[in-house]
Parts: structure tokens; sequence; C-alpha cells
């Protein structure tokens, strides 16, 4: 959309305007199951009276200038817009089938089904953008809803704050869930060793050093001179475009609940006040991973070991940071184009 320049509209971060390139259009999807049949008057009216449709990315317009740059203004929301009720089956193939041939799906089947209705929409179905860059389609034959939301409104961590934000513990209806915190390491010293001490932190301080230095270095080389190596999984001209295929893993709760376990809690609401440090927008760094081609008889296990190595080493550095500024510089300087 087209239109003149306002004193209430707020341009795009860098970010968000290279998610909005055609080469870098991405659509995050979220797929939420649930238990009963939907209720969609319930969903409606706790849609309209949550925290996302007050946040001013969720009910903004994308609007360019004359110029080309991308600014959000603030509209109203119309609920029936953003809400999209599938009401009938789908096969594994994402056709619609009437009941009678969906009364002997299994779980599997819906699970398969709602894949590849995901895996159609994330190629076929850009958002419009006569509304707010978000929608949620609800497929009451297979009880879940999938909310899609354009990535330039915010990253993972940002969106799934939000959304968990507008649930409730089942403990407690009132309450916010908790989230993970960032782990306070805590340095307890003995009396008369506090030089063991002071060695491991300038150990630790020149590990982030060389690590920096080194992997900072080899993410310029690799973004301006060093290409990918051709392999049989290598993607051609319009890549983009080939069909999709969704893929889901299933976890045991138990092992989710050892890793709740291994780290300390903290309050939602804690991270939604206002003068909280957990900001929103697209805030993530890069680090490259190499990917080990085998072509003999080798362990297959042993390029887990390599690439486990490099993450440690690479958990050492400032990598990601120097990636995000570096990007961010280039975006606001040199614009989409150059960054891509």
């Amino acid at each position: 959309m087209v239109c003149l320049e306002t004193s209430s509209d707020e341009p795009l971060t860098p970010a968000g305007r290279l998610f909005l390139q055609p080469e870098t259009d991405v659509v995050i999807h979220c797929i939420i199951r649930g238990k009963n049949p939907a209720d969609m008057d319930a969903i409606k009216s706790a849609i309209k009276s949550s925290l996302m449709v007050q946040h001013p990315r969720f009910c903004s317009l994308l609007v360019r200038d004359k110029n080309g740059f991308e600014h959000w203004r603030k509209t109203p929301i119309d609920i029936d817009q953003h809400v999209i009720v599938v009401n009938n089956r789908l096969d594994k193939s994402g056709n619609f089938i009437d009941e009678t041939q969906g009364s002997t799906t299994t779980e599997e089947d819906d699970e398969a089904a709602v894949n590849q209705y995901v895996a159609d929409l994330s190629v076929s179905s850009p958002l419009s953008t006569d509304k707010p860059l978000w929608e949620l389609h609800v497929l009451p034959a297979h009880k879940c809803a999938i909310f899609r939301i354009h990535h330039s409104l915010g990253d993972g961590i940002s969106l799934m704050s939000m959304l968990m934000a507008n649930c409730r513990r089942t403990d407690d209806a009132e309450a916010l869930p908790k989230m993970v915190p960032d782990k306070k390491t805590v340095i307890k010293g003995e009396k008369g060793r506090d030089w063991f001490w002071l060695v491991g932190v300038l150990w630790w301080f020149l590990k982030i050093v060389v690590f920096t230095l080194l992997f900072s270095v080899e993410f310029v080389l690799r973004s301006l001179l060093v290409s990918d190596e051709k392999t049989a999984i290598t993607g051609g001209d319009g890549v983009e475009l080939w069909p999709r295929k969704l893929a889901t893993a299933k976890f045991l709760l138990d092992d989710m609940k050892l890793v709740k376990r291994a780290v300390p809690d903290t309050d939602l609401s804690k991270l939604m006040k206002s003068n909280t440090k957990a900001r929103w927008g697209n805030k993530f760094g890069v680090i490259l991973i190499p990917v080990y081609y085998h072509k003999g008889g080798n362990d297959p296990l042993e390029y887990l070991k390599r690439a486990k190595a490099t993450v440690d080493k690479k958990k050492h550095s400032l990598e990601a940071y120097f990636s995000y500024k570096i990007g961010d510089l280039v975006m606001s300087l040199l614009g989409p184009k150059v960054a891509l």
C-alpha cells in the first residue's frame, strides 16, 4: 500500500525491512492443538480483549511512502478479517473431504493434513497488506488453530512471549504462565584462593576475545568472498517456489519437564513491564555452523562431535552480537539490496 506519510507513522526497523524483501519474505506459522472443539464466539471475544490486538504492531498497516520506505500506520481492527474458519475436514494431501470420509481418520491423519495445509499456506498464500500482517486460521474438524504472523512484526521470542501473555495457568486462572529467564552465575570463592578465581576470569575473558575475533573474521569472509560447496541438497534458481513439506517431531512431556527443572522460573509479567530489558522486535544475530558432508564410510556420528566442538567454541564468542550489529548497520546505511 503506497500513500503519503503522516506524523503518526512509525518507520520499520532495519530487520523488519529485511523480512519484507521478496527474497526473505517470511511468515511465521504457529500451530495450536486443542482437546475440545473450537468455540468461535469465545475465540473472537478473547482476541478482542487480548494484549495482542493492543500492541502497535498488530493494529498497524504496512504502508510505503513516495520514496519507497516502509512505515507502520495505526488502524482499527476488524477481527472477522483476521479469523479465518475452515469448516471442512482435510485429507493428507490438504484437499477437502466430506464428514463421512473423515469419520475413520486417526490422529496421525489429522497431523499430516494440518502439516500439508500449513505447507501450502507457506508457498501460495502471502499475507495481505490491506490489513495488519497476521491471521488466525481455525480448523474445527481437526481441533487446531494456526497463527500466521509476518516476521517483520517480531522474532520468535517476542511472539511467543506475547502469545503466552494471553494464556493463564491451570492452577491459577488469573496468573500468567512462567518462562525461562537468563541464568545468573554466582561465583563463590574461598578465602586464600582468590587468585584461582582471578585466573579463571582472565582465561574466560581471553577465550571471548580470541574466539570473537576469529569467528567475526570468518563471518565477514563467508559473507563477502567464500561460497558454499555445491551438494545434492543445494537449491537452484526459484527454490523459494518449490513445493514444501512440513515435518513435525514429538517430544515426551517428561523430557520437557527435565529441561524445566534444570533452570529457574520467572513470571512472564516481569517480561511484559514497560521498563524491562526484554525488548520487542527482531533482535537476533547469526552464528555460522559448518555442515560436514561424508562421502565414504565414516562414522555417522563424527560430524555431530565436530559440530558440538564448534558450537562450544562459538558460545564463548560474541559472533551473534557482531552479526546483528553488522546487519543492522548495512540495512540502515546501504539498504536491503546490498544486505541481501
